[in-house]
């Protein structure tokens, strides 16, 4: 395939300084590989760097005057702060701007910066994770809006357990964070009276969160933290039985850990927070509970402990559910609109007040 003639530009948080693995990096770096794999001159700019070398703004703006087309996964700092700039350039050099999502925080983030909202009406595209968030701005008048999924590369895994094991073993993988409601978890496992349910945490934390969790498990023979899940994730994932999510964070999204579960084979018991009900169809590819609610969860597990078939039933489930969510959907929908689209409109400059 030729490569295309103009080039992108991606403007994210890739982590490259500090090396960080969480929900941002990870997905900033999975569409610059994917933008790599496109046939398309790239170039990129971490905005981690400005945070120890602010006169980088000015390198930034002078890329911003050379590039062509901008991909944007800003947070909220870089999307108040530095997209005003980004799309003042735009309007100037006529580039289009893509603005890929990272999170489930736009809607009340535009609720509160709502001249933020003005200029995004008025760009190329803008790619969501959830089906909710789409028809919540399309209901504030946005025209530009379309579905990305989280997603994962890999092939999805079918699950692997065939029949009940001696242990029961639960895993939860994430930021270890109280938002992310590890120690509603710990609390309902300790409520359980059932000996051989085992949970076994994973996630990277500070250093006070930490010593808080040790302290909290150090008694209990069931719960272990082991660590953060780096090499061979998926399949590490698949060896376990059920993974529990019992979030209530407030900048959730479509959750990656749901997407990785469902590679590995492994059914979700999660909290019926902000979009999880988007992601976990109940009695097919999981279960919710209410949020925050320690004797519900523990009660869930439970049914999941004494309803071994239908777990099996949900594990073949999410290999289904899992194809929605891979790299090569991903790349389709992003081809479509960077490469098809323009191929269709010949080449035409890209004119902000068309978009």
């Amino acid at each position: 395939m030729k490569e295309i003639k103009k080039s992108f530009f991606l403007i994210g948080y890739l982590g490259e300084l500090s090396q960080k693995r969480d929900g941002q990096t990870l997905k900033t770096r999975l569409i610059e590989k994917l933008l790599k794999s496109l046939p398309i001159k790239y170039q990129k700019f971490d905005t981690e760097y400005l945070k120890i070398k602010k006169y980088l703004f000015f390198r930034l703006l002078f890329m911003l005057l050379k590039k062509n087309d901008i991909v944007i996964m800003p947070g909220k700092n870089g999307l108040k702060w530095i997209f005003p700039f980004i799309f003042l350039i735009s309007i100037l050099r006529k580039n289009k701007i893509y603005y890929i999502v990272v999170g489930g925080w736009l809607n009340e983030f535009l609720q509160k910066n709502s001249f933020i909202g003005f200029f995004l009406k008025r760009i190329e595209k803008i790619y969501v994770e959830t089906s909710f968030l789409k028809k919540s701005l399309e209901e504030n008048g946005f025209k530009n809006v379309k579905i990305l999924y989280n997603f994962r590369e890999g092939t999805p895994k079918k699950g692997k357990v065939k029949e009940k094991r001696k242990v029961f073993k639960l895993i939860f993988f994430s930021r270890v964070i109280k938002e992310k409601g590890i120690f509603d978890l710990i609390q309902a496992i300790e409520k359980i009276k059932i000996q051989n349910i085992e949970l076994d945490i994973y996630g990277p934390m500070n250093k006070e969160m930490e010593n808080k969790l040790i302290r909290t498990i150090e008694n209990n023979t069931k719960i272990k933290y082991l660590g953060i899940l780096k090499n061979n994730l998926i399949e590490k994932i698949s060896e376990y039985d059920l993974f529990v999510f019992p979030t209530y964070y407030s900048g959730e999204g479509q959750p990656g850990v749901i997407v990785e579960s469902y590679f590995a084979g492994v059914p979700v018991l999660a909290s019926d927070w902000k979009y999880n009900k988007e992601f976990i169809k109940d009695n097919f590819t999981g279960k919710l509970f209410k949020v925050r609610d320690i004797d519900d969860l523990a009660s869930k597990i439970i049914y999941f402990f004494n309803n071994f078939d239908e777990l099996i039933k949900m594990k073949e489930n999410t290999y289904i559910e899992a194809q929605k969510y891979t790299y090569e959907e991903a790349k389709r929908i992003l081809e479509e609109d960077f490469i098809e689209n323009r191929r269709k409109n010949g080449k035409n400059k890209c004119n902000n007040s068309d978009i």
